[in-house]
């Protein structure tokens, strides 16, 4: 079996600890099957670290530096050029031992490629967009078909870019290349929907919701939703919406806001999951649904003067409706404030992982995942 992993799929857990990606390390090991890496890929995603790196490092030294001028005592020394370069060092020799040759095969650039990646792209041919946009994309895809071409092994390609390569299935032009190059080629639009398929059909899928429950209680699950949820701000998770339904409308969640007044309710546990890595470590995977209500600061959507609705919010609280453009502003802001404290809610699906020790089987959770359901 080969897998592509587009430079997506990496970015958005760039230290390669989610529960998702040691999965598919693990299956590629045991099943002797081969990541495809194209150089492209690799170049992408130190380059996408190291723009991370030096924002975080410059953030710091931001804080530190205001910290002094504040005069507050008892700071940090901080070298930001030294602790840039060794992080990065530390993250390039994890990236070598964890994408190493005995399991990732890396894809060279070609010409055939490139040459072809300027002609979709001038030509407005996926996966190129209507704007000429997706060079990269392409190279990486014909290289991809190229190098696989005459295999008899699958090829999984998993790719969140679903713009340039389809939304559910690969577009109509790059199902063309398949049969030009002679291969087939499943795509996924998410790492989870290729675990779900192939990697959970050889995981040990128990359910036994009682075994778990006698080790783990319901409360010490709603805790760690608890503690999760507190630290989580609309930005990070966009599962929370506004109760109200007039609010609804004219309301949305502030994006750097945390949730107050926080209520958990109905946990439930769907599906119990067990992994034995390689290293004869045991995770248990604990799927389960939840419902949360909480209090989130909101702020307008759009200024009152411009709502569909505001003549009609107007009248249904006594005001007039013959206002000039500001007195609508100023009449509306009176009722509905332009920043409020609203009751949000969310129905969620939580992935929960914890390790499992065979003197003591009790688990401790952390959260893996967070859907909105």
């Amino acid at each position: 079996m080969y897998i592509a992993l587009d430079a997506n799929i990496l970015i958005q857990d760039l230290w390669f600890r989610s529960q998702n990606m040691r999965l598919l390390l693990d299956f590629t090991k045991k099943t002797n099957s081969t990541i495809l890496l194209h150089r492209i890929v690799e170049a992408e995603v130190k380059a996408k670290f190291r723009r991370e790196l030096l924002e975080r490092v410059g953030d710091i030294e931001k804080a530190i530096f205001e910290g002094n001028h504040f005069r507050i005592i008892d700071l940090p020394q901080f070298q930001a050029g030294l602790s840039n370069q060794q992080t990065f060092e530390a993250w390039e020799e994890l990236f070598a031992a964890t994408f190493n040759t005995s399991i990732v095969e890396y894809v060279p650039t070609t010409l055939e490629a490139t040459a072809e990646g300027i002609r979709r792209a001038t030509g407005r041919i996926a996966p190129c967009n209507e704007k000429g946009d997706g060079l990269r994309d392409t190279m990486i895809w014909i290289d991809l078909v190229s190098f696989h071409s005459g295999s008899k092994e699958p090829l999984y390609f998993i790719s969140q870019n679903t713009n340039d390569f389809g939304k559910v299935e690969l577009k109509p032009r790059l199902k063309d290349d398949l049969k030009e190059y002679d291969i087939e080629v499943e795509y996924y639009t998410t790492l989870k929907e290729f675990i779900d398929k192939h990697v959970q059909p050889i995981m040990a899928i128990k359910d036994d919701r009682e075994w778990v429950l006698q080790k783990l209680s319901m409360d010490e699950v709603k805790n760690v939703i608890y503690q999760h949820i507190k630290g989580c701000t609309p930005r990070d998770y966009n599962i929370f919406s506004i109760q109200d339904e007039e609010y609804r409308e004219i309301y949305r969640c502030m994006p750097d806001e945390t949730p107050s007044s926080i209520e958990i309710s109905n946990v439930e546990i769907e599906k119990v999951v067990f992994w034995e890595y390689t290293n004869q470590r045991t995770e248990l995977l604990l799927e389960c649904t939840a419902d949360i209500e909480a209090e989130i600061f909101c702020e307008w959507q759009d200024s009152p003067a411009v709502w569909p609705n505001r003549y009609e919010l107007l009248k249904q609280h006594g005001r007039s409706t013959t206002y000039e453009y500001d007195d609508v502003y100023d009449s509306l802001e009176e009722v509905y404030p332009s920043r409020e404290v609203i009751p949000c809610s969310a129905k969620v699906y939580y992935e929960l992982i914890a390790e499992l020790h065979n003197d003591d089987p009790t688990v401790r959770l952390k959260v893996e995942d967070v859907y909105s359901r």
